[in-house]
């Protein structure tokens, strides 16, 4: 851990507990972990976020008593007087009153610098932890401290070689420009052993090395210096598979350019300041050569056409699984998509694995961001087919009407086509039952199509998504799509300032996002919660009340307490907070699993056993509802049905307004705060159902 690592975790420790007040008479968690309950608890808050975040007793003693902890420092040489100019994670010590000469009466931790203000995250200041401001001249200050963080760094620093930049490695060593190594040579196809990119220079990263340098005609001593360095470092050539979709020329930045400047050098055109990511006069003009060169059109800008030509596509082609590969995948289908990311030259920390990670899902997410998708780090069936370029063939309509009754091979492929899109069909045995009639109704309804349960063309068509080029239902289309906008438009037109009366000033400075951002993002998310309202009988407009309204007032500190929890499931760094509301419904894990269970009871879902509250069960589920918006929206759907329930003794609800004002208050919890927010919701909702209404009365 870097020593900025160091200080932003110590920040983010004293963040968790932002509002945390303390009890009667002193009591507080800082006073019982530091083994002095019901004192003064400034500096063992400071103690607590300092030994919470891994820094060592040598570094920063453990203190109760402010002038104990600065003369401590003193005596270290660390102590700065009030002129100093701090940097995040110092210690700022306070007298309130420094005429009387009494001393030292209070400390904190140094959040940031801005505008000749000191900003600070203290504890026992007004009873409480929170953030203050002081000018930097302020009469209160006494002076900072600058812990040596260096002291608590758990990595050894590595030898640098003189004679360049990067450091000599070497097995044994154990730092991140070990870890950085590890990743380049996995990246280029070579195995570090089955731990990846850990950090470690064991056995199998000294073989990787040897194996790399002797198929690079370098001298295979199994240590990285400079040749191994510079080898190992060159670009991979990048071949993607298709237009990122934006031209891109003169001032354009970024990995898209560096693509594009790395081909013309391989290429062996003149890039003067190489692949720096940057698209000036050079590039252009490198561009212009390689234009004229090729029969293009001359214009120093890429195009598609310019692209397609820099990048000729290839590659294996594969179907989608159909399936999300999200967080905590595994398989075969994970390890196709590694290697496919890996081929085009993004960084896959762990290598093709077959475990879909963090460092899989932020190449994805690089991968999405080059090619114009969403950037959720999901892989459906968009970027599926991004990576993996689909052969164009065709599913042709049998000419015949499918229906209750049949059995043969077309069944058979409606079935496992409802299966792969999340339709309960029961087995795929190619014999049209009630259930694979009921999965069909459910389909049509969702796609605007007549639910009758019977798979004519039409239904076919959108089923195995064949395109129509007809004029007429070009035009048909033309239509739904007018139509279901200026719903839309009508809809934000009355949603956006009914959210802004209703929104106390403390909220509107807290949200993230503006109203118009918050419903862009609910109307993205509008085939997911249709899906969710279709599958569990739970009205699309419940749904989205709670999913516009959380994800609209998400603030700095829910995304704190993200972090936080993430540190612990993520990196196994307990910080004292295990669970939280996270993602766009705003979704706490235990609250997903009493859904959950109590949807298995109910016979709403078939799980064999309870889900329990382990630290693997909980972790499991917080992460899938952080990284997966899909399982986020299903699970506030399943707590809307859990709500229903417990306020009206079964969870088939009617749309009595008092009922649905029951059902929202439950979802925000028990308390008078949850019946308020329940009253001013059920507003919202009553705008959702009215034009969902309308666009149901319009068959779209």
């Amino acid at each position: 851990m870097s020593v900025e690592e160091t200080r932003e975790r110590v920040l983010l420790i004293g963040k968790c507990y932002l509002g945390y007040h303390e009890g009667n008479n002193n009591d507080t968690k800082f006073g019982d972990w530091y083994g002095m309950p019901n004192q003064p608890w400034c500096a063992m808050f400071v103690s607590y976020c300092m030994a919470k975040a891994g820094v060592s007793q040598e570094t920063v003693k453990k203190f109760a008593s402010c002038t104990a902890g600065w003369n401590w420092f003193k005596n270290r040489g660390e102590t700065r007087s009030n002129s100093f100019k701090p940097q995040r994670g110092d210690i700022i010590f306070f007298d309130w009153n420094p005429e009387n000469g009494d001393g030292i009466d209070h400390v904190g931790l140094v959040d940031r610098v801005e505008n000749n203000k000191v900003y600070t995250v203290e504890g026992n200041h007004e009873d409480q932890v929170n953030q203050y401001s002081y000018d930097l001249n302020s009469n209160n200050i006494y002076g900072y401290v600058v812990p040596s963080y260096t002291g608590n760094e758990s990595i050894e620093e590595a030898k640098t070689d003189e004679n360049n930049e990067r450091p000599l490695i070497y097995k044994g060593m154990t730092n991140e420009n070990v870890r950085y190594a590890q990743t380049k040579l996995i990246n280029k196809g070579y195995s570090v052993g089955s731990s990846g990119a850990d950090g470690i220079f064991g056995a199998g990263t000294e073989q990787a090395v040897r194996q790399f340098q002797a198929d690079n005609g370098l001298t295979a001593d199994g240590m990285i210096g400079p040749a191994t360095w510079k080898k190992l470092e060159e670009s991979t050539t990048v071949m993607p598979s298709s237009y990122p979709g934006a031209v891109i020329g003169m001032g354009a930045r970024g990995e898209n350019v560096v693509k594009i400047q790395n081909e013309l050098i391989r290429r062996g055109y003149d890039v003067p300041g190489g692949a720096d990511g940057q698209y000036g006069s050079g590039c252009k003009s490198a561009v212009i050569k390689f234009q004229n060169d090729n029969g293009l059109t001359a214009d120093g800008i890429v195009g598609k056409m310019t692209w397609d030509t820099l990048f000729p596509k290839a590659g294996t082609a594969y179907n989608y699984p159909g399936y999300i590969i999200t967080m905590g995948s595994r398989g075969e289908d994970v390890v196709k998509v590694q290697r496919r990311l890996m081929d085009l030259g993004y960084e896959v920390s762990g290598g093709a694995d077959g475990q879909y990670g963090s460092g899989a899902r932020n190449a994805v997410r690089a991968f999405q961001k080059d090619h114009g998708l969403d950037i959720d780090g999901d892989v459906g069936e968009k970027t599926w087919y991004a990576l993996f370029p689909k052969q164009q063939t065709t599913i042709e309509y049998p000419n015949y009407l499918i229906s209750m009754g049949m059995s043969d091979a077309n069944v058979k492929m409606i079935q496992k086509r409802l299966s792969d899109l999340g339709f309960s069909i029961g087995n795929i045995d190619g014999i049209f039952g009630e259930k694979t009639k009921n999965a069909v109704m459910e389909f049509q309804r969702m796609r605007g199509l007549d639910a009758d349960g019977i798979v004519g063309e039409k239904t076919w068509n959108v089923l195995f998504d064949i395109k129509k080029s007809d004029d007429n239902r070009e035009s048909e289309k033309k239509d739904d799509i007018k139509t279901v906008e200026t719903l839309k438009l009508a809809m934000k037109e009355e949603l956006v300032p009914y959210l802004d009366g209703i929104m106390t000033l403390v909220q509107r400075g807290k949200a993230r996002r503006s109203r118009e951002e918050a419903f862009i993002d609910l109307m993205n998310c509008d085939d997911i919660i249709t899906k969710y309202s279709q599958k569990y009988k739970v009205r699309k407009s419940l749904i989205q009340t709670v999913a516009m309204w959380e994800h609209g007032v998400e603030g700095a500190d829910d995304i704190i307490a993200d972090k936080a929890v993430r540190e612990y499931y993520e990196n196994g760094v307990d910080i004292g907070k295990h669970d939280c509301s996270t993602g766009f419904c705003q979704i706490k894990a235990e609250t997903a699993i009493k859904a959950l269970n109590f949807a298995r009871k109910k016979g709403i879902i078939t799980n064999e056993n309870d889900i329990g509250f382990s630290h693997d069960e909980m972790g499991s589920i917080w992460l899938a509802l952080y990284y997966n918006i899909e399982a986020n929206i299903e699970m506030a759907t399943l707590n809307l049905l859990y709500c229903a329930d417990e306020k009206n003794n079964g969870y088939n609800y009617d749309t009595d307004p008092s009922n649905i004002k029951r059902i929202l208050a439950r979802y925000n919890g028990t308390t008078e705060e949850a019946i308020e927010y329940g009253e001013r919701n059920y507003g919202l909702y009553k705008i959702f159902e009215k034009y969902n209404e309308a666009m149901r009365a319009a068959n779209i």
